[in-house]
């Protein structure tokens, strides 16, 4: 069957989102990959379309470390699958065609000019609200003393 982007489900057709990526088939402690074309609705270690290669990571030499069916990474990229970060590496060192960058979505820094700066009214609030709780804790403070004078014995002999 040839995916051309879409496919035919009961009676309408639904595109289908197909991507490039690995699929772990190592055993534990010595991981091993396939490159595999998926689509992107399936689970990772689930049902594939086609296996392009392999990649071992545990190979000390980095051109033996991984092998892609060039031609059919090609045919693929053409129908619109989109390769994950590694694979997408993985094909940019084979120099393959097709291959688009995916655009990095990057922060702008604020510089110091930019920086907001509390408005009048923001800081009217801020000192209203400050001294509203330093007038609680004066009261709070008075309220303890007084308790406090009034427990002890000698407060109430003084007071006689």
């Amino acid at each position: 069957m040839e995916h051309r982007g879409f496919v035919k489900t009961y009676w309408r057709l639904q595109e289908v989102s197909v991507k490039l990526r690995l699929r772990r088939i190592g055993k534990t402690h010595r991981p091993h990959y396939r490159v595999c074309v998926l689509d992107s609705r399936k689970p990772q270690g689930g049902a594939y379309i086609e296996s392009i290669g392999h990649y071992d990571p545990l190979i000390g030499d980095d051109k033996k470390k991984f092998s892609i069916d060039k031609a059919r990474a090609e045919y693929w990229l053409s129908m619109g699958a989109q390769p994950s970060a590694t694979v997408h590496s993985f094909l940019r060192s084979l120099e393959v065609s097709g291959l688009v960058t995916p655009k990095v979505k990057r922060r702008r820094r604020k510089s110091s000019a930019d920086a907001k700066k509390p408005s009048k009214e923001s800081l009217a609030r801020s000192a209203k609200k400050n001294a509203k709780k330093a007038t609680r804790k004066a009261a709070l403070a008075k309220k303890a003393a007084l308790a406090k004078k009034a427990a002890s014995p000698e407060g109430s002999e003084s007071s006689s």
